[in-house]
């Protein structure tokens, strides 16, 4: 599953938006400012981040601009959520801008977009082609 890295100020908006991508198939890792998002993305890289751009700490810029600076982040993809309307001039680093409130079905069919495709889980009429493999390999009774 795409991985996501939430970084939202305001913990009802970060709680329902957390839900919301983990009911849309994304794992997501949450924090509530610009300090811990760069401590999770130097525990270990996710595909896309989130980011609120009024954060205490560290806004969504400045995370941005370190994101940009890090050669093992660099090309990571960045949604940079801001209420005070949309940025004046490009952000470097930022993938797409976005005026809150963001709805939904916008999200996240602008994650689809950015984020690769992951194959389906196997179902019962789609046998998993690794245990496929080992039934056929079993010598008959």
């Amino acid at each position: 599953m795409p991985s996501v890295l939430l970084a939202e100020a305001d913990p009802f908006i970060r709680g329902v938006s957390e839900v919301s991508l983990k009911r849309a198939g994304f794992t997501v890792r949450s924090v509530g400012d610009g300090t811990e998002a760069l401590q999770l993305l130097e525990d270990g890289l996710v595909d896309l981040v989130i980011l609120d751009g009024l954060m205490p700490t560290m806004d969504g810029r400045e995370v941005t601009t370190r994101i940009n600076s890090d050669p093992t982040l660099h090309s990571t993809d960045v949604i940079l959520l801001s209420s005070a309307g949309p940025p004046h001039e490009p952000i470097p680093g930022v993938t797409l801008a976005l005026v809150k409130p963001v709805r939904p079905s916008s999200l996240f069919h602008t994650l689809h977009t950015l984020l690769p495709p992951t194959p389906p889980p196997p179902t019962a009429t789609q046998p998993d082609p690794a245990c496929l493999g080992q039934q056929l390999r079993r010598a008959p009774p």
